[in-house]
């Protein structure tokens, strides 16, 4: 499990449902899945935004697989470096408290 593998699988699934282009929908660890998939294969994707919510039983809730993220916590914490940019459209969304955004 790395952001490399996980952006394969992303793209393996656009593949699947017949989606050459794409706008990305992720928060966190998924934010960084979908940077990894625009950064590497800009041409399947329209745009990217970043959350990690689910409806479930007139509920919102969390969606992670902590386990997964436990086993593998350490690569994870860090981001692969890239020589590229992804100048297409991007949108960040951050909480009034939160300094994750700067």
């Amino acid at each position: 499990m790395d952001y490399f593998l996980m952006s394969k699988d992303v793209l393996n699934l656009m593949d699947e449902m017949g989606h050459e282009k794409v706008s990305l929908l992720g928060h966190s660890m998924g934010g960084k899945v979908f940077m990894c998939t625009a950064l590497t294969h800009d041409s399947h994707v329209r745009q990217f935004l970043a959350t990690n919510m689910i409806h479930k039983d007139g509920r919102f809730r969390w969606r992670v697989n902590l386990d997964s993220i436990i086993n593998n916590y350490l690569p994870l914490c860090k981001f692969p470096e890239f020589d590229t940019q992804y100048k297409g459209p991007t949108l960040f969304i951050g909480g009034s408290e939160s300094e994750y955004i700067t």
